[in-house]
């Protein structure tokens, strides 16, 4: 039997291995470089600053913009954006999308990109300018998928407006929920943008499910208990202001809003009174609700500068004067218009990502350290 043994490298194996090296280490060097001066390389593009980074004085120009208008303050905004402050890139955005001659919805998409890196919202409102306003095919399959990418994640606005285009059968990709699955994680994780009102009303008119008034009367009374006062009030004036109401009997108004009321902290809030008198007229008990909106009528006039000005005080004498006359105030109403429905909650998304650009802002307060220092002595 032969003995078997390792070969010995020769010299010129291993002169041939450090080249390779060397030649791997220059073309990964070369490789950084070239990234970096590339048009779509991180060099050219803004940085997004941390919320640890100092204040720049230039943010408070962005509060003087309003269309992207080259104006010394729009100078002066665009310039901290693109020095990376992520306030102002997203008041750029903002003003990218406002009507008018300044108008640039690939400016607006370009900034939208780069704060969505570390802002779900503007993420999300990235992927919904693809797919409404890209000019292919890959865009928009792209902005979809981006769209249910989020939606997968429980992120609530990417839901309800995922369950909207199913509805509209406004999607290009295949579906792989339920739209009323969809609706229903995005009033758990985001109330405030798709509401029980929105959900109950899916119920009450059968929009892709059976038509279904317990299951309604369910999410309303489980939304009135949700943030007290607030949603407590809210749930008692759709009660009492629907044009029908097959779901509960206006008593049910009626007590929630006398929850609020008869809460020291409330009792002399003119918004919770009001609430208080269309209940009682919706149960047909008039003269409380005349007594009542009189009460609350007085409680607004004393916080109204100019009350002949005012259209909330016209609005609360209307009602006043409507509870005079036995008639209750209707301001909802329970059927829905299908189509007109599922695209009020898309516009309603579309509007509230757009609002997240526009916020104010303000200066952080100066802190005087000396002060501090000296308190702690």
């Amino acid at each position: 039997m032969s003995e078997s043994h390792n070969p010995i490298p020769s010299k010129n194996m291993n002169r041939q291995k450090t080249w390779l090296t060397v030649f791997g280490i220059f073309c990964l060097v070369f490789g950084i470089s070239l990234y970096f001066q590339w048009p779509l390389g991180q060099k050219n593009e803004p940085v997004i600053k941390t919320a640890s980074e100092p204040w720049d004085a230039r943010l408070l120009a962005c509060n003087e913009i309003t269309t992207a208008e080259e104006t010394e303050a729009f100078s002066t905004c665009l310039a901290a954006a693109e020095d990376g402050w992520p306030r102002a890139q997203m008041k750029i955005a903002w003003t990218y999308t406002r009507q008018g001659d300044f108008q640039n919805w690939n400016e607006a998409y370009k900034w939208v990109s780069i704060i969505g890196k570390s802002d779900r919202r503007a993420e999300l409102l990235r992927y919904i300018m693809l797919l409404s306003l890209g000019e292919s095919k890959k865009d928009k399959t792209f902005g979809e998928k981006g769209i249910k990418r989020l939606a997968n994640v429980n992120y609530g606005p990417a839901s309800a407006y995922l369950g909207a285009l199913y509805k509209l059968e406004q999607n290009t990709l295949a579906k792989t929920s339920r739209a009323i699955w969809l609706f229903q994680r995005a009033y758990e994780q985001a109330p405030d943008l798709f509401s029980a009102f929105d959900l109950a009303a899916i119920y009450s008119n059968g929009f892709g499910v059976e038509q279904d008034y317990k299951k309604a009367t369910s999410v309303l009374l489980k939304h009135a208990d949700l943030r007290f006062p607030v949603t407590t009030n809210n749930v008692a004036w759709y009660l009492a202001t629907l044009d029908q109401n097959p779901l509960l009997m206006p008593e049910k108004a009626v007590e929630l809003a006398e929850k609020v009321t008869q809460n020291k902290k409330y009792s002399n809030n003119h918004i919770y009174i009001d609430t208080l008198a269309a209940a009682y007229a919706a149960n047909g008990e008039y003269n409380e609700a005349i007594t009542t909106q009189e009460n609350a009528l007085a409680l607004l006039l004393k916080i109204v500068e100019a009350p002949e000005n005012s259209a909330l005080v016209a609005e609360y004498k209307e009602r006043l004067s409507a509870y005079k006359n036995e008639e209750r105030t209707v301001t909802e109403s329970l059927v829905k218009e299908y189509d007109a429905f599922f695209k009020k909650i898309k516009l309603s998304i579309e509007s509230a990502l757009l609002r997240t650009l526009n916020r104010r802002i303000e200066a952080p307060e100066l802190v005087d350290t000396e002060l501090t220092n000296n308190s702690n002595d």
